[in-house]
This record gives C-alpha cells, structure tokens and sequence, in this order.
C-alpha cells in the first residue's frame, strides 16, 4: 500500500499538480529529526572526492579548529582563539580546555598534529596542495623530509603553532572547509560501517547504530565541549539518493529535512512556509577535455560552445540561482566590481561566426554528466538544443558516479557537466583549480603565464596586489576558456514548519547542530 501511495506522490510532483499532503508530524511518536543525505560516503576520510552532501555527516561528528557560519564569517571551533603574527607567517590556536574526544579523553594540540600528517601523506588526497602554503608540507608530501620538518608544531597540550611559506590570508577559510574537521584513528575511518563504535567523535554527535537500509542513527555526544547548544538529541540520516522517492517521503513525513526539491515542487513549499533559501559558492560548468586531440583544442570552436549558452533559461526554469557572469561568484568580491565576461542569454549569430573561424568538420561531439541528479539530464538538454541549431553534431551520455569516473580516468569525453565549486570563501579557490599542477585540473588545462598569475597572488602580502594578479588571472581565463560556468546556485533546503534552528552556511552544508522538533503544544 506505502509502495502505491509513493508511487502516486511521484507522478502528481511529475504532472506538477501539487498535490502535497498536509500531516503535522505526530512528536509524541518520534521525537528525532530525519534528515536524507543522499548516498552514504565510502568512508569517513573524504579526501578524494567533493560531496558537499556526504560532509554534512562529517560537520555533525567531527569539528575543527574553525568553522564557517551562515554569512562567510570563520568562527572559533575547538580553538577558542588564535593570533596571527605580525608578518603573518605564524598562527597560533589555542584549544579548549573543555575539548574532548567522545571517549572522555583531552583534545590536544598533538591530536592536529596527527591530523595534518595523516592528510598530507594521503595518496588520493586531491585537496593537500591546499597546504603547500605551510613550510615543508609540500616536501613531506612528496617523500623528501619526515613530519618533523613539517612548521605544525604542539607548543604545549593546548597550543598549536602553524608557521606558513608565505602570508597566505585565506589561511582560515581553508582550515574551515569539512575536511579538515579533527579525526583519528584512520583506519577506522577507511570502513567506518564496521567500525563506528571504534571511532572517537569531536563534533556534537555520534554515531549510534546503523539500522535497516543503512539509515544512519546519530546520537548526541555528551563530551562535546558545546553539548549544551546541541539541541537534538538524536537525528537519523536517510540516504535516498532519486529525489523524486526523498520528496515523496518528505511529503510522507518520513524526512524532515530535503535539499534541492526539484523546480516543479518549489512554489509548494513557498505556499507552505517550508522553503530555506540562502547564497551559495557553489554552481555548475561545462570543462573542455584538452587531454584528448580533436576539436576541443581549437579555441574558436570552446568560444562557439560558450556563445551558445542560455543561462537565463537554465536558471529560470531548471535551477535557483544566478547566471554565472565570471569565473567568481558575485557574493566573494574579487576587485572592486564585479566582471561581466558571460552573458545570461545565448548568442548564435556569434556562436556561428566561431564555429565558421574554427576547423570543425561536422565531427561528433561526446559530452557526458552524472545521471544521478535529475537537473543534470534538463541541463544538459538545456544546452545541447543550441547547439544543433548551428549543426554541432553531438552525443549525450549520462552515467552514475563510477561509471562517470572511469569515463573521465579514461579521457572518454570531449566536454563535461559538473559541480564548479569553490571549498572556501575566497576567489582564489576558484582559481588555483586551473593551475596546471592542482589536482583539481584533471583536463590537461595548461598555461605558464596563468600559473605565475595564481603564484604571485598567493605569495605577495599585499591584498592589493594580489586582487590585480586574480583579475589578470581571470581574464587570461576568459580568453583560453577551459570551462564554461553555467551558475551559481542558491543553497535551497526543504524542511517542515515543525523544524526549528536550521543553519546552512555560505558552502552550502547544512548545519545540524543547533535543529529541533517544536512540538505543537510548546
């Protein structure tokens, strides 16, 4: 009977009939909060991938030094303080007295000093290069000095010292991100299922069971130096990955708690007062695969591509958003205004003069994307009609997550659809990416002149000067365009009107903390 129910939910969202149930949540019979997060991570390392879904679970068990709030504004975590030298070189954090393991234990400045060890030695780390900015983290890296060369030093049980290469000063923002939340024990982590009750927790849950279909079951964590702000006291994640079964349980008042409802159901929770929208750094792009010979080198025929592109009707009737304008959100100022370098509205006429100055000969073009989001397949749709306009001959392929990765291992693609995402609040995470030496820059993406533009604005210490070494970097950019960004989003989180202190920081996590049931009678 549920089965039917479900499958009747499903097809009024897809005939957008808007046919939501009305129930108030009965709190006498369950007292916890559901939320879905989507497909559980593989592990609890989460260095070699990028799911900003899967890291709500890490900001739930584990915290950091610092953490970003909702407006951008990095915060005292397990460090209460910090101070920050003169030069700028040198960070200092001091760790609460009140820090402690989920065992009982102290949180010490030697449990950082492990934890950085452990990442920077990580083989499938893709975001270790972010550390480079601290001295001899690179030549740890790479096998050429042991951890003691390493400037993370436990000055005492409390104090942490961080010494830099050079005045990095986003440093901060980086700490922030979730993958530098306080873990141990990483073989634990590796098969966390197995071994969750092994693991020490820092953050203000724990993980109490894993129960029938791998719903997870979180409990509060009694050590946690800030228990008294957890006002949950237990809060279950379920991990459906199709949208369309997430809503109709949202609309079954099985899930408390939906990220991105589709486009068709948004007016339905604006009716209901359920919708919480705030600015995001993170959107989508189209990124040229330069690794593979063929047409994609050919930088008229990358322009023809971008010339085709209709933010405006992506974002008004597939995505909330804005229309990506620049390689840099608007909401992180890179120099004093902000640049205009793609237009909302697709332009053929101009799409057609490139496509003409370009060698294409009618080749077919493969462009790929992740199947599991159901915005992707709207997008991609979205795009390649443009194209056909001006006789591009194009294949569509979507596949799910490891059959994406391989194709893109492979170099099986010509162009493809993904997340464009920036860990930390600042235009440089955006791009460092396109340096031919990051990690992040798997298409083969190569210019000397940029990654000397990228470099200067890490190493100067005037801010100034770094802005004008970004703005040349954006432009150089702009004129190779290895990537096409299509927007950015808004971070949009459904939750019922009995759901109090929700918190979705500027990276788009949903932060769990501080969330309860209101029951009716309160």
């Amino acid at each position: 009977m549920k089965k039917f129910i479900v499958v009747f939910l499903i097809l009024c969202m897809t005939l957008g009939s808007g046919c939501i149930q009305k129930k108030v949540v009965n709190t006498e019979v369950r007292d916890y909060i559901v939320y879905n997060i989507g497909k559980l991570p593989e592990d609890l390392i989460m260095l070699d991938r990028h799911n900003i879904r899967q890291e709500d679970l890490l900001l739930c068990l584990f915290e950091g030094l610092v953490s970003m709030d909702k407006k951008g504004k990095i915060v005292p975590a397990l460090a209460f303080k910090w101070e920050i030298s003169e030069d700028k070189l040198s960070y200092i954090f001091t760790i609460r007295n009140d820090a402690k393991w989920s065992d009982g234990s102290d949180i010490v400045a030697e449990d950082f000093v492990n934890l950085f060890s452990n990442l920077l030695k990580n083989e499938n780390n893709i975001y270790k290069q972010q550390l480079y900015c601290i001295f001899g983290a690179r030549d740890y890296a790479e096998n050429k000095v042991d951890f003691s060369k390493v400037a993370v030093m436990a000055k005492d049980n409390k104090t942490l010292e961080i010494r830099l290469n050079y005045a990095c000063s986003y440093f901060l923002n980086i700490l922030s991100q979730p993958i530098y939340v306080l873990r141990k024990d990483f073989k634990y982590l590796k098969e966390w299922k197995n071994n969750f009750s092994l693991i020490l927790y820092s953050g203000p849950f724990k993980l109490d069971s894993i129960l029938e279909k791998e719903e997870l079951s979180l409990v509060k964590n009694q050590m946690y130096w800030d228990e008294k702000s957890v006002a949950s006291n237990k809060i279950h994640m379920k991990n459906e990955e199709a949208i369309a079964f997430a809503l109709a349980d949202y609309k079954w008042d099985e899930i408390d708690i939906i990220t991105n409802p589709p486009m068709n159901q948004i007016n339905e929770f604006i009716k209901a007062k359920e919708l919480f929208r705030s600015p995001s750094i993170n959107g989508m792009s189209l990124n040229f695969n330069f690794n593979k010979e063929g047409i994609i080198k050919d930088i008229n025929f990358r322009k023809c591509i971008s010339y085709c592109i209709n933010r405006k009707n992506i974002i008004n009737n597939i995505v909330l958003g804005e229309g990506a304008n620049s390689f840099i959100p608007s909401s992180i100022k890179s120099s004093g205004e902000n640049k205009i370098l793609f237009a909302n509205y697709s332009n053929l006429d101009k799409a057609k003069e490139f496509l003409d100055k370009s060698e294409y000969k009618g080749e077919k073009i493969k462009l790929v994307y992740l199947n599991s989001n159901e915005n992707n397949k709207e997008i991609v749709d979205e795009i390649i009609k443009n194209l056909k306009k001006i006789k591009i001959k194009i294949s569509v392929e979507g596949y799910n997550e490891e059959m994406l990765k391989e194709i893109i291992h492979n170099e099986e693609y010509d162009i493809l659809l993904t997340h464009y995402i920036g860990e930390y609040n600042s235009p440089i995470a955006f791009l460092e990416k396109w340096d031919s030496n990051s990690k992040f820059n798997i298409y083969g993406y190569n210019n000397l002149e940029y990654d000397v533009l990228i470099l200067k604005a890490k190493l100067t210490g005037d801010s100034s000067e770094a802005i004008k070494y970004l703005s040349f970097a954006e432009e150089l950019l702009y004129n190779d365009i290895p990537c096409i960004p299509l927007y950015f989003s808004k971070n949009i989180v459904g939750a019922k009107r009995y759901i109090n202190g929700l918190e979705v920081n500027k990276r788009g996590n949903v932060i769990l903390k501080k969330v309860y049931i209101h029951k009716q009678n309160e």
